[in-house]
């Protein structure tokens, strides 16, 4: 047998667990597939939309924990918002007290129905006061429970009535009227966002350009047609 014969033999015969001679770079590739992917190759391979999900249900859910909105905290945000920038203490007189806007039950304003049925049940007749003393010491309040139109009258003061605060969900309504001079009333629209109040808007619910003033009876009180 000759020398050439022996060496193709040979090849033909070389053990099984020889190394294998390269076989390219497309081999290399499937070599490569078949590797065992780690736990964490899969975490970071995970589809950025799954991510996303999550994070938009961890949201809701923190969402759904928030607490019961509460009257103070509402009150708060109506003092901070609207109050306080109408001037100086001894300009403008608050009296807290239930008011149902002059709205006989019924508005035309843009309100959701829920959150005006919430602020009627909050603003009946049996309501407890307002307590904005209790909130903010910068406010001059009168507790005397002096019908606004006649303490605007006594003391030659603008009078500011603030009602109770009707809650749904994360919305809240309340009323405050003016009085003295020109008399008007508005809705106070407001939200929560995360855990804080804020305005949002402004809404007209009544405006009297011809008001009887208070008169002063002989015994010395006030008579008043809105009393």
């Amino acid at each position: 047998m000759n020398r050439s014969s022996t060496r193709r033999k040979s090849a033909r015969e070389a053990p099984a667990d020889s190394p294998a001679e390269p076989l390219g770079s497309g081999s290399a590739a499937v070599f490569e597939r078949r590797r065992p992917v780690r736990p964490q190759q899969r975490l970071r391979r995970r589809p950025a939309a799954l991510a996303w999900l999550i994070g938009a249900l961890a949201l809701a859910n923190c969402e759904r924990q928030l607490p019961a909105g509460r009257e103070q905290d509402v009150l708060r945000a109506v003092v901070a918002d609207v109050l306080l920038p109408l001037g100086p203490p001894g300009k403008v007189l608050v009296v807290g007290r239930p008011s149902d806007c002059q709205t006989r039950g019924q508005t035309n304003a843009p309100v959701p129905a829920v959150l005006f049925n919430a602020f009627l049940t909050a603003n009946e007749d049996d309501s407890a006061p307002v307590d904005l003393q209790a909130i903010s010491t910068r406010l001059q309040v009168d507790s005397s429970g002096t019908s606004p139109r006649a303490l605007s009258a006594r003391t030659a003061k603008t009078v500011v009535a603030v009602s109770k605060v009707g809650i749904a969900q994360d919305q809240a309504l309340a009323c405050l009227e003016v009085f003295g001079g020109e008399e008007t009333g508005f809705f106070l629209l407001l939200s929560r966002n995360g855990g804080d109040w804020s305005l949002d808007s402004e809404l007209p619910a009544w405006r009297d350009e011809a008001t009887r003033p208070a008169e002063e009876l002989p015994d010395g009180t006030m008579y008043d047609e809105s009393s």
